[in-house]
């Protein structure tokens, strides 16, 4: 898997959307210049309660 983010969007997605895509159509969006690949997976951060 891998994630990407969308430069131009397309039918089921919008462009600046981050997604989750198998390899092999991820490689195939990025060969048609709809996104590009994220290297660094961003992870929410967690509230942090006071003790």
């Amino acid at each position: 898997m891998k994630q990407v983010r969308y430069l131009k969007s397309t039918h089921d997605a919008h462009a600046g959307e981050k997604r989750f895509l198998r390899d092999d159509h991820a490689e195939v969006l990025r060969l048609t210049g709809h996104v590009e690949f994220i290297d660094i997976v961003e992870k929410k951060a967690k509230s942090q309660k006071k003790n």
